[in-house]
């Protein structure tokens, strides 16, 4: 069956870094001064989302803002850019400050941060916009858009796509499949995936604990759900990453700054497999491979800014920063976002 999704964009995660994904979406959704055209048309008729870790939250915020999106010069096109601009920007993510994601006063077993405090501003936002669903009803499968969620499943010991078309998915509960997939290894404790009483069978979807899409690598399994897709275009965007030893040094700097360290010191290579750029580019080599026939996409662009200096990956206190800093960026190098696939990798070799 033919693919009706032309567009398909891939939202990675790096824990605080959420904004930096932010600019780059406005950047794509802004028409090009020149040509007039529009890089990157949010439509749910025709955009598929795919994210995970602090990508979900954005995937979450394109889903609320845009789904009744019908063009930027219709009456419902300019609320739903009101309400990207002046509730998910202005009041979320320039409001977010550490307190609202975690709770470092209150360690749990294992000296991990209390996300307690996540949990309610996820569902706050939720019901900012959802304004009808009850507390804790809202399910993956009320999303607009046709979208997918990553997250790693600990007793399975393997990354699990769910997707919001897909029976008995559909009835997981939004607000805790966020959770699991932004449930950073070490630092976040894991979480569990409930589903609507009315629903019995998960659909593959397994039960158990659930920690961060990204645990195991970018878009781990993206072959089986995008070869034979045949989108027109597809964007993959992540912030900044580090690699390596630059990595490493800045996560041990916020783990002792925390009062993590000790406890976390034996396994900060999950937090490195997560975060760093390595695992980005090996991701972005296999899906050259995979398409290089266009069956997943004909035009696939790379978007990842590289600042002189990055921020925090546990800082949620600057976010506007980080968006300035990233849009500044583009602004100064617009040649070096929505890099074509070929093109990054041929200019960024392994």
């Amino acid at each position: 069956m033919e693919n009706k999704y032309t567009t398909c964009v891939m939202i990675t995660g790096a824990a605080a870094r959420i904004s930096q994904e932010v600019a780059i979406l406005d950047y794509l959704m802004t028409p090009d001064p020149t040509s007039g055209k529009q890089r990157l048309v949010i439509n749910k008729d025709t955009t598929q989302l795919i994210g995970f870790s602090s990508g979900s939250l954005n995937l979450l915020a394109l889903n609320l803002c845009f789904r009744y999106f019908d063009g930027s010069n219709t009456p419902a096109g300019q609320e739903s850019l009101k309400i990207w601009n002046e509730i998910y920007k202005e009041r979320v993510l320039w409001g977010l400050k550490d307190a609202d994601v975690f709770d470092k006063r209150k360690l749990l077993e294992g000296s991990i941060l209390d996300t307690t405090p996540l949990r309610a501003t996820i569902n706050n936002f939720i019901h900012s916009i959802m304004t009808n669903e009850q507390e804790g009803s809202v399910l993956f499968g009320d999303l607009a858009f046709h979208s997918s969620i990553l997250t790693y499943s600990k007793d399975e010991k393997t990354t699990v796509w769910a997707v919001n078309d897909t029976g008995g998915q559909q009835s997981l509960f939004l607000t805790d499949l966020l959770m699991g997939s932004t449930a950073i290894p070490v630092v976040f404790p894991h979480q569990k995936i409930n589903q609507s009483g009315d629903e019995t069978s998960r659909n593959g979807f397994p039960e158990g604990k659930f920690e961060d899409g990204g645990t195991k690598g970018q878009f781990v399994n993206f072959e089986s759900h995008l070869v034979g897709k045949k989108y027109q275009d597809l964007f993959v965007i992540s912030p900044m990453r580090e690699a390596g030893t630059e990595l490493e040094e800045k996560i041990t700097e916020e783990l002792k700054k925390l009062k993590l360290f000790e406890a976390a010191k034996n396994e900060i290579g999950k937090l490195l497999a997560t975060l760093n750029y390595n695992a980005f580019h090996t991701f972005l080599e296999k899906l050259s491979v995979a398409n290089a026939d266009n069956s997943i996409a004909e035009n696939v662009y790379v978007c990842i800014p590289r600042l002189a200096e990055n921020y925090g990956f546990l800082d949620f206190n600057d976010e506007q920063a980080q968006y300035n800093s990233v849009a500044t960026w583009i602004t100064e190098n617009p040649d070096k976002m929505a890099v074509p696939l070929a093109t990054y990798l041929s200019q960024n070799p392994s």
